[in-house]
């Protein structure tokens, strides 16, 4: 069987493994505390009623990572919990003021769970291709762009989408019974892949199938590798790999992670340069250290491209008055926090010159220095509880949290 197509049989595969971890050990029905007489249901609309002695409320539920959020429909701050286990049947939340609260689900009982939205795709059944009675359509073409595009995160250039379409054309006519097999599957599960919203999971699933892709193919030269790889790789280049993990890291996301942790820096009300010297030494740090990371910092390091466009995208669509809003309950609820020292910039970090100085002021030295000390000081005590929370924040005064209302592909 041609490259291609096993390259196709495993992207399948992956779709389906993490396409299914979106949705296995769904937190979906009745949950119950039996001794503060609590009763949650949890639909799969991701709305939600609570009830318990003192009232009841309803809104929209939303997880992240070990942080679960209630959002009242009265439209007031999320609640957070962090997840302290969790199964099909039992799940322990403590809440802010260090409160345990253990629900058992009840069996027998169904929440409402909506169906797979299936996504339009303009033209779907036009043929492009006959094989005996086999009909290659438009539909199946777009899902393996869409593949394409996913994994790259960019809406790819109009003559790779024709390249991409000679190549599905010569392999429809070889192997026509598979190749539509394929494809048809493939769209499938990303249409699930697109009924998910959580960007630290969308990232999770695409990271699956792009280190996958890259291990198959890593030894090959670059002419030699299927066209979808070779397209791919004019969009990513990879910096470092985590073979036992399944990680990769990219240069998207060392420049997403790079301008998240600005963002954040500056909101926290310490503004960094980041110069070309900042970006360039930041780079080499992370790729040195990538495999020896903790596994919760490689996973939020890559997907930092896609947190970050989802955050910029939020950042530039608030009025004024929702940024300052954003703002302050960021600094009220995630810097604080952060362990950090009274030492002003760079955390508390003492700063000592390098010998060679290559040139530049002892200040701007300082101010590179004390960047790179708050990035990586904020990757330390980030994780994908304040991701989680952030954007639940954001999506409460008038953003989105849905990583598929921001993209342009």
């Amino acid at each position: 069987m041609k490259k291609f197509l096993i390259l196709l049989i495993v992207t399948l595969l992956l779709l389906f493994i993490g396409a299914g971890s979106l949705y296995s050990q769904s937190p979906v029905g009745k949950w119950v505390d039996a001794r503060y007489n609590i009763t949650l249901i949890l639909n799969g609309d991701f709305s939600y009623s609570l009830s318990h002695s003192n009232g009841t409320s309803r809104g929209m539920w939303s997880s992240g990572g070990n942080q679960f959020c209630l959002r009242d429909s009265s439209g007031t701050t999320p609640v957070c919990y962090t997840v302290i286990s969790y199964s099909a049947s039992a799940m322990v939340f403590r809440d802010t003021s260090g409160v345990l609260i253990n629900y058992k689900k009840e069996t027998g009982v169904q929440a409402d769970s909506p169906p797979i939205k299936k996504r339009k795709v303009k033209g779907a059944s036009r043929v492009i291709a006959e094989k005996g009675k086999y009909k290659l359509k438009h539909g199946h073409l777009r899902s393996g762009i869409d593949l394409t595009q996913f994994i790259i995160g960019l809406k790819i250039k109009d003559r790779e989408v024709r390249a991409l379409k000679q190549k599905l054309v010569e392999e429809f006519n070889s192997m026509p019974a598979q190749v539509m097999g394929q494809l048809e599957s493939i769209g499938q599960s990303m249409d699930k892949v697109h009924n998910a919203t959580d960007p630290v999971k969308i990232g999770q699933v695409r990271q699956q199938i792009f280190a996958a892709l890259y291990k198959l193919t890593r030894h090959m030269n670059e002419e030699q590798k299927p066209l979808m790889i070779r397209v791919i790789n004019r969009y990513i280049k990879v910096f470092a790999y985590d073979e036992a993990n399944n990680l990769i890291l990219t240069n998207r996301d060392v420049d997403g992670y790079i301008n998240y942790m600005a963002f954040n820096s500056e909101l926290a009300g310490q503004k960094i340069l980041v110069t070309n010297a900042v970006r360039n030494s930041v780079t080499q740090q992370l790729v040195g250290s990538f495999v020896s990371m903790p596994l919760s910092q490689k996973q939020m390091l890559s997907s930092a491209s896609l947190i970050w466009q989802l955050t910029e995208w939020n950042w530039k669509r608030l009025n004024n008055n929702q940024k300052i809003q954003y703002i302050n309950a960021y600094r009220s609820q995630i810097v604080k926090n952060f362990r950090q020292t009274s030492q002003g910039a760079g955390y508390g970090q003492q700063y000592t010159p390098p010998k060679n100085t290559s040139g530049k002021s002892l200040s701007q030295m300082r101010a590179e220095f004390n960047a790179k000390q708050n990035m990586f000081t904020m990757m330390q005590n980030m994780n994908t509880n304040s991701h989680a929370l952030s954007l639940n924040i954001i999506e409460n005064i008038g953003g989105t949290g849905n990583y598929w209302e921001v993209t342009d592909y």
